[in-house]
């Protein structure tokens, strides 16, 4: 029964009314399976003069079977009027909206798929006059029928069953469009046209309903795992964003850290180079203090020299006058091998300056390194170049009182020297530059014991037979004092 009243949807029809004032519930009574367009009144008694105008629909009124009032669609008054009995309300047509159901069985589509199809239509009467006698209900509702099941085959026929359901509001659009221009000029407007069910065969409907339950489990599969797959990636971020904050807080660290050790280290460096100028300087003033006392030792003994041989040389002039002739040549030889030994000082002096001058610059550079490598051992190698410079000026006392002892030796040497010679006279301006020379080179200093003037002489060589005489214009002759001649 439900499927044959599905089949047949909603029909229409007109149905007769005993009183007036029950229209709109005879209307609204669909018991019997009929939707009430129209209201057929019952025939008014020859002795009825009022009649009720019901005001909740259309009135179509006749005057002796004529439709009144002329030219108008329906009749306007309302309530109880008074009329003659061949007055008569013919139709009462409604003014509701009404529903319409049009299903549509079996329905093929472009593919050839049996669809069921349910339309659900809304409409309502704009002209009652037109509808009821240019068309009538069950016309209309033959009519209707037929042009929605022409318009559904129409449309599902150009489609795929695949796409049906798609398309439904298009359908709807289409149908409307197509209605209208056929019963607006009967009267009838068409609100509204919806496709409410389409139904495929039952094998068919369940593999589609497959389908839609694999994609929607597919569909909530891949939210699944798109949000698992953002938390993951929310989680990554934040564990990223966390061992970025420990790596640049790492990094500060280390930053500063090494800027500390490079601040120490500048620090550091400051301190060794200023140790390494201070000792250098102190190296330095040391050389230095080292060579002023060499010097000043070396201006003590030759002024000390000076003294005592200014005395013996005003002496042994006295002497030399009586001794010329005979020493003339073995006083040039003497001269000679003077010279010779005065040169051979000179240059054993100079040798013994320069070596103190490249001792002190090595001490110097000893003293750099030292200072270099104090970087490594830092305070107990400063204590160590402490020590080594303290042995270093004590090794310089001692070095300067073993030359003082060799002075005051090779002054003893020289006046030994001299004694066994004899009495020495040394006259002239040459004699006075011969002793001056001999004095500046005892005074210079020696690093060790060197042949002097008495070693050479000390076995003079008597001048050959063949030996020219000594010239009278010569001087600063040396002459024995066994040989008292006179100098001319």
């Amino acid at each position: 029964g439900e499927t044959r009243s599905w089949l047949m949807g909603t029909r229409l029809g007109e149905v007769k009314l005993g009183y007036l004032g029950r229209a709109a519930a005879a209307f609204a009574d669909t018991s019997d399976g009929v939707t009430p367009l129209v209201l057929i009144p019952e025939e008014r008694s020859c002795m009825s003069f009022l009649v009720y105008i019901p005001s909740d629909c259309y009135v179509l009124a006749q005057d002796c079977g004529k439709h009144v009032p002329e030219g108008a669609s329906f009749y306007q008054g309302a309530g109880i009027e008074i009329k003659p009995p061949w007055w008569k309300v013919a139709y009462l047509v409604t003014r509701q909206a009404v529903t319409y159901n049009a299903p549509v069985a079996s329905v093929p589509t472009k593919d050839n798929v049996r669809v069921q199809v349910d339309i659900t239509l809304v409409f309502s009467i704009s002209d009652p006059y037109r509808f009821v006698y240019d068309l009538g209900v069950l016309r209309f509702d033959e009519y209707l029928r037929a042009a929605t099941d022409e318009s559904i085959r129409m449309l599902v026929g150009e489609v795929d069953h695949s796409e049906i359901l798609d398309v439904k509001g298009e359908f709807g659009n289409t149908m409307l469009s197509n209605l209208n221009d056929k019963f607006q000029p009967l009267g009838v407007d068409f609100n509204t046209v919806l496709i409410t069910d389409v139904k495929l065969p039952e094998g068919l409907a369940k593999m589609r309903q497959n389908i839609t339950n694999l994609r929607t489990a597919k569909e909530l599969k891949e939210k699944d795992f798109n949000f698992r797959l953002k938390e993951l990636e929310d989680e990554s971020r934040i564990l990223y964003q966390q061992v970025e904050k420990k790596n640049n807080a790492q990094m500060i660290e280390v930053e500063a850290k090494t800027q500390q050790a490079q601040i120490q280290r500048d620090l550091e460096i400051a301190r060794l180079e200023e140790r390494k100028q201070n000792g250098l300087i102190l190296a330095q003033e040391e050389a230095k203090v080292a060579l002023i006392n060499a010097d000043a030792e070396n201006a003590r003994a030759e002024k000390l020299a000076e003294s005592r041989h200014s005395t013996q040389v005003i002496k042994a002039e006295s002497e030399a006058t009586a001794a010329r002739t005979n020493a003339e040549q073995s006083a040039k030889e003497v001269l000679i091998g003077a010279e010779k030994e005065v040169t051979t000082l000179k240059l054993q002096t100079q040798a013994k300056v320069k070596q103190l001058s490249l001792s002190a610059e090595t001490q110097a550079q000893q003293i750099e390194r030292a200072a270099e490598a104090e970087a490594a051992e830092k305070r107990a190698e400063l204590q160590g170049k402490a020590r080594q410079a303290e042995a270093e000026a004590e090794a310089a006392t001692a070095f300067a009182e073993m030359r003082r002892l060799d002075l005051e030796h090779a002054r003893l040497d020289l006046q030994q020297d001299l004694a066994s010679q004899g009495k020495v006279y040394l006259h002239g301006d040459g004699a006075a530059d011969f002793v001056s020379g001999i004095s500046r080179t005892l005074a210079s200093g020696f690093a060790e014991k060197t042949p002097l003037l008495g070693e050479v002489t000390e076995n003079p060589v008597a001048p050959p037979a063949s030996s020219p005489e000594p010239r009278a214009h010569e001087e600063g002759m040396v002459t024995r004092n066994d040989e008292r001649t006179p100098s001319k």
